[in-house]
């Protein structure tokens, strides 16, 4: 791949990231919210009411902001550019990450059941989640659930108590799992975008050969219908030019009679008609009297007109095929 070619590739797929982030990101953001509200319900009674009560009004901040930057993105998206747009967004999914991960300190020293059952299903559910939803870019994967997982897996150790830390572990080995999905993920996404990348840019290049073929085939058309009137005009003149010389060979230049040798071949071709239909022949003979004493006398010029006169007066006086 050339380096421009590489370049254009790269701004593809980080423009490929920003269109799928924004485009879930409505409901992303919704489903958090409800999520927030449900944890409020269920530890109401269970937690410190006053830092639960600051944890959701800080979820519901952070939230809050992804849906104005979704919707600056929406109706004004010549505010940033693409790398700009991503790297918003990734802040402040890193940030709610980090809120979520604070979620699970309600955890720590905390026996209630439903407490531990519902901050692990939360867990679980929210990066099970993120790895399918966040795969198309690392990083954001990366600040949104790794806080997370850290900080829930260290309430787990702080208990220090053998299942809690082997709870710390699973998680631990879940993260990486998970991890590991997600970036299989990713070159899935990386391998689809690189695809119809490759594919457009074969498209224009066939258009592109395609247009250029077609002007080579216009310009070469032109050329020979240029070439075809040209040869046309050449062979009109060749059979004028023909035609002219026919006419000069057999026909007097200055009186424009037929000459001694068409009179020979049209006598020959009269003599051989005449035998075979066996019938008789005239030939008639017609002289100009005393020209030369006209043509010595008034010049040769004025003997050239006497002469094309009496060829205009035989014309006259006889039929075109004789």
């Amino acid at each position: 791949m050339l380096p421009d070619s590489s370049n254009y590739f790269k701004a593809e797929l980080l423009q490929e990231k920003e269109r799928i982030l924004y485009m879930q990101a409505p409901v992303a953001n919704i489903t958090i919210m409800i999520m927030a509200f449900i944890v409020l319900f269920i530890f109401y009674n269970r937690v410190d009411f006053h830092y639960l009560s600051l944890w959701v009004l800080f979820v519901t901040l952070f939230t809050g902001l992804r849906m104005f930057v979704w919707m600056a993105h929406r109706y004004k998206p010549e505010m940033q550019n693409t790398r700009q747009w991503v790297l918003t967004y990734t802040a402040f999914t890193g940030w709610l990450g980090l809120m979520f991960g604070l979620c699970y300190l309600f955890g720590y020293q905390n026996q209630d059941l439903v407490v531990n059952f519902s901050l692990s299903l939360l867990f679980f559910g929210i990066i099970s989640a993120a790895g399918y939803v966040l795969s198309c870019h690392l990083p954001i994967f990366i600040v949104y659930t790794y806080p997370q997982a850290l900080i829930f897996a260290g309430v787990q150790f702080a208990h220090q108590t053998l299942s809690h830390s082997l709870i710390g572990i699973s998680i631990l080995l879940y993260m990486i799992m998970l991890t590991l999905f997600t970036r299989n993920a990713y070159r899935q996404f990386y391998t689809t975008v690189k695809l119809q990348f490759d594919n457009e840019n074969l498209i224009d290049e066939l258009n592109q050969e395609v247009q250029q073929r077609e002007l080579i085939i216009r310009r070469r058309t032109s050329e020979l219908v240029k070439s075809n009137i040209e040869l046309k005009r050449t062979e009109e003149q060749l059979k004028r030019n023909e035609l002219s010389l026919h006419h000069l060979a057999h026909h007097d230049t200055l009186t424009e009679l037929p000459n001694r040798l068409l009179l020979i071949d049209r006598l020959n071709q009269s003599i051989k008609k005449a035998e075979r239909a066996d019938m008789g022949l005239a030939l008639m003979f017609i002289d100009v009297d005393n020209f030369k004493e006209i043509n010595d006398s008034l010049g040769h010029s004025v003997g050239d007109e006497l002469l094309q006169a009496v060829a205009e007066r035989l014309n006259g006086s006889i039929r075109k095929e004789d």
